[in-house]
């Protein structure tokens, strides 16, 4: 019985399309340690560290707004992260820990992630409406 359970599990496991495409470190290397800490540690009496659920949410979201951009294009979630979806997942992830709105570099950013999947029919929807384009999820 237990193979079966582990077996049910793998399965849906490898349907998983949330794949984050990029992690913690990247971000960390990329903004700092402190930025992220800032834009994570939202409790009332703030730890001083970052927010591994807040962070591990946005980079899921994150992933599903790729997936839904690479949808028809590729098997997913990819089985590498090419270096040109690591850096346009950084800059939607970026945008989307902040829980107001960002400076303006940081939204451009997520802006030109956003285009850069303009051709497909799928992300145009997506990318109407302006600063809307990096408020998804």
């Amino acid at each position: 019985m237990t193979g079966r359970k582990e077996g049910q599990q793998k399965s849906k496991q490898s349907e998983r399309t949330d794949m984050p495409y990029c992690t913690q470190q990247q971000l960390t290397d990329r903004f700092g340690g402190g930025r992220m800490i800032a834009l994570t540690d939202r409790t009332a009496i703030l730890l001083g560290a970052i927010d591994t659920d807040v962070l591990n949410r946005e980079l899921a979201d994150t992933g599903a707004v790729i997936n839904d951009c690479r949808a028809g294009r590729n098997a997913l979630p990819l089985a590498a992260t090419p270096a040109l979806i690591a850096d346009l997942a950084r800059a939607i992830a970026l945008w989307k820990l902040h829980a107001t709105e960002p400076e303006a570099k940081v939204k451009v950013d997520c802006e030109a992630a956003m285009r850069t999947f303009q051709d497909r029919p799928r992300c145009r929807q997506i990318g109407r409406g302006g600063d809307r384009a990096c408020r998804l999820g």
